[in-house]
């Protein structure tokens, strides 16, 4: 199957796109949004290895800028993973220097996640990483197209 971009070969998962098709997977909406979500996040673990980090523990860096800093049980929630998954991410994170658990002012029996200033840098990296690779990966889209997918996905997600 051709790349969509003349200038770019073709991505090695699509040599399965024929076979996918004949399946008839290749037109289950269900399926190829999980193909998509697995696809973008390998090469977003691949962007935000140099950096020593996951793309999952990129998600809870990143998540932790907001304010309020959320609770453990708020990024299992927002991130959609298992409460023990989380504990682990946030321990890497913790060891690494980049997040740091505070008790709540609130409630001293819920820790918040909250970031470092090199915790808060290294957010900042990533999402820049991320921008330029999502920009690569989805070079074969018109802007307007990319505009009205976030969109939609945005809308199925949020």
């Amino acid at each position: 199957m051709p790349s969509p971009n003349p200038t770019r070969p073709a991505a090695p998962h699509r040599k399965d796109a024929r076979r996918l098709l004949a399946s008839g997977l290749g037109e289950n909406f269900a399926f190829l949004l999980s193909r998509a979500g697995v696809l973008t996040t390998e090469t977003a673990n691949a962007a935000v290895e140099p950096l020593g980090i996951s793309i999952q523990e990129y998600m809870v860096l990143s998540f932790s800028t907001v304010s309020p800093p959320p609770s453990q049980r708020e990024l299992s929630q927002v991130l959609r993973l298992d409460p023990s998954r989380i504990v682990g991410l946030v321990d890497r994170l913790e060891q690494a220097g980049l997040v740091q658990r505070l008790p709540s002012p609130t409630d001293r029996r819920v820790k918040q996640v909250v970031p470092t200033d090199t915790g808060q840098r290294l957010s900042q990296q990533g999402a820049v990483i991320l921008a330029e690779v999502h920009a690569q990966q989805f070079a074969g889209l018109q802007p307007e197209e990319i505009a009205a997918l976030s969109a939609i996905v945005r809308r199925i997600a949020l």
